[in-house]
């Protein structure tokens, strides 16, 4: 099962790259499921979601795509990664400011499955580390750190949306959030 979700995952995001870095897109995923797997009660439908997080969002992935890939994970992992996928898009809400978007994302997310929510929480983090070790790629292509200061900041607000998951993955992002600001 998790070997098809990886197949469906580097063929729906093939071609893509990571924003600073360049790196393979795929890197990202493989990270939030490698974190994912190293959680006791984490289930295999879990880690498939982790590997296709981004694929309904950012590649368009549809639940047929789930089912022909599937060997079994079709349905649940389809539905993990839809409440996962932001529906608050710039693309569905193009008058709306981005503080709005947001607000309704993380208002959403409240309500979504615990373990929805614990897969976010290690999608901002893989997220988060990502940028703290791109830092000088983000300011010499930016010219500034405005964008990491507003993904730090919408961070520490989606930790309200998500609390009570899973403390330690929830302090460690505090932690990345921390050390983010002390780089200003």
């Amino acid at each position: 099962m998790i070997y098809n979700a990886i197949i469906m995952c580097k063929e729906m995001h093939k071609g893509q790259k990571r924003k600073y870095s360049n790196r393979d897109y795929n890197t990202h995923p493989a990270k939030v499921a490698m974190r994912a797997s190293l959680i006791e009660d984490i289930t295999c439908e879990e880690i498939c979601a982790c590997w296709l997080h981004d694929t309904i969002e950012d590649c368009n992935a549809t639940k047929k795509d789930f089912i022909d890939y599937s060997n079994g994970m079709g349905e649940v992992v389809f539905n993990l990664v839809k409440e996962l996928s932001n529906i608050y898009t710039k693309e569905n809400y193009p008058t709306e400011s981005r503080q709005w978007r947001k607000f309704k994302e993380h208002e959403r997310l409240s309500n979504v499955s615990q373990e929805a929510k614990r897969i976010k929480l290690i999608d901002r983090l893989e997220n988060l580390i990502e940028t703290r070790q791109d830092i000088k790629l983000i300011k010499e292509k930016d010219g500034n750190l405005n964008f990491v200061n507003l993904y730090r900041s919408e961070s520490i607000h989606l930790l309200d949306s998500l609390s009570g998951i899973d403390r330690s993955l929830e302090k460690e992002i505090l932690c990345v959030c921390t050390d983010l600001r002390g780089l200003e």
